[in-house]
């Protein structure tokens, strides 16, 4: 929700998903650990779009869409097309730090 311009904050995208503003493929998805894999639609249910938050979305999304996602302008529907990779997501990642903090 948040990569995807619905909302201006991650802590606003879960916040949406929890209160059931989302379907993906339809069905209407409550959880934030809900993994959307490519070719799946996700969009904001017909009555949760005069939410004001989401219509500002909508209408001026916050951050640039990644590649791996798209959504038409105006649009309450978006898909992802690919997994995302190293290269594709906006922040870097340490893994060795993570793994090193893991195997101990």
């Amino acid at each position: 929700m948040y990569r995807l311009g619905f909302a201006p904050t991650i802590y606003a995208a879960r916040q949406i998903v929890v209160h059931g503003h989302v379907t993906v493929d339809g069905k209407k998805v409550d959880k934030p650990a809900f993994r959307v894999m490519p070719g799946m639609t996700i969009s904001i249910r017909e009555r949760s779009r005069k939410v004001p938050m989401i219509q500002e979305g909508v209408e001026h999304p916050p951050h640039a869409m990644p590649e791996y996602l798209e959504r038409p302008a105006k649009s309450f529907e978006g898909k992802m097309t690919a997994l995302p990779n190293a290269e594709t997501i906006p922040f870097k990642a340490d893994t060795l730090s993570v793994i090193g903090f893991y195997s101990r």
